[in-house]
């Protein structure tokens, strides 16, 4: 989370279909100018158990499935987040299942540093 956006798709495939999907996205697209000092703990310590919750809904692992989970993050700092969130499960016996994270870190970064507006020092 960048603290005004956070993003969740959870979606498990079986047999080459969809059979469950979660998507979560928090925050408010007119926060586009007002984002300086908005990544705080305190809005994290909110936002990231509510949307992490929401990778309980997933239906028992049966080892037939193909779990992708995208959580979205800015820096690298909080990739670690994500991770502990999916294999801190206990619900639906996924923690039987095999995790491949993905990690994309450079992006955000080279956003930030061509970035002009005031809330870049997020």
């Amino acid at each position: 989370t960048d603290g005004v956006y956070l993003q969740l798709m959870d979606l498990i495939l079986e047999d080459g279909k969809i059979v469950h999907k979660t998507i979560v996205f928090t925050g408010d697209k007119s926060h586009l100018n007002r984002h300086k000092g908005v990544h705080s703990q305190a809005r994290d310590s909110a936002e990231l158990p509510f949307v992490f919750a929401k990778l309980a809904l997933a239906p028992e692992f049966t080892g037939k499935q193909i779990r992708i989970t995208n959580l979205l993050a800015e820096y690298w700092d909080e990739a670690n987040l994500g991770l502990l969130a999916i294999e801190g499960m206990t619900e639906g016996n996924w923690q039987k299942s095999h995790v491949f994270p993905v990690v994309a870190v450079g992006l955000w970064y080279a956003y930030s540093k061509g970035c002009h507006f005031p809330w870049c020092e997020t």
